[in-house]
């Protein structure tokens, strides 16, 4: 299956029309940059819109990372359709859809977060979490960059591929 399709799949599993285009992030954009393969979840950003839209019809199904309210962390709505997760995104360190979706790559029905902020994300969860798997992604995504670059400097392409 090919990125566009694995994206789209997770957009029709969530059984969702959305109002503006979800922003694709996680996993599936790190696959759709080349960096790694996909995770077993799909991760979307959704509008402040679709987000009130969307908590009424699941509010059981929103995380707030053991927060009590959205604005003292970040939320989620997580769904589980035929074994598979999606992860529904309010807001990530409070960045939100709107701002996320800056200098993202449009398709028509989604967007993919643009590698800066991707870097970002993934920065904010490697430094402020203290999370392995995001400090392997910053990680990844800089020796993409640099490797595009610099694309003859022979120690960030062996990195790359060891």
């Amino acid at each position: 299956m090919d990125i566009y399709e694995l994206i789209m799949k997770g957009i029709n599993l969530s059984n969702y029309k959305f109002k503006e285009k979800p922003l694709v992030v996680g996993g599936l954009a790190l696959q759709f940059y080349g960096i790694r393969e996909a995770g077993h979840d799909f991760d979307y950003v959704v509008s402040s819109e679709d987000w009130k839209i969307l908590k009424t019809l699941h509010p059981n199904n929103i995380n707030l990372f053991g927060g009590k309210t959205e604005q003292d962390v970040d939320a989620t709505i997580n769904l589980e359709n035929m074994n598979e997760h999606i992860d529904l995104i309010s807001t990530l360190y409070q960045f939100n859809h709107d701002y996320l979706q800056q200098s993202s790559i449009e398709y028509i029905e989604f967007r993919i977060i643009s590698l800066p902020m991707l870097l970002m994300v993934k920065t904010l969860a490697a430094i402020n979490n203290n999370d392995e798997k995001s400090k392997r992604d910053q990680q990844l995504i800089v020796d993409f960059i640099v490797s595009k670059q610099y694309p003859n400097l022979e120690i960030v392409n062996s990195k790359l591929t060891n």
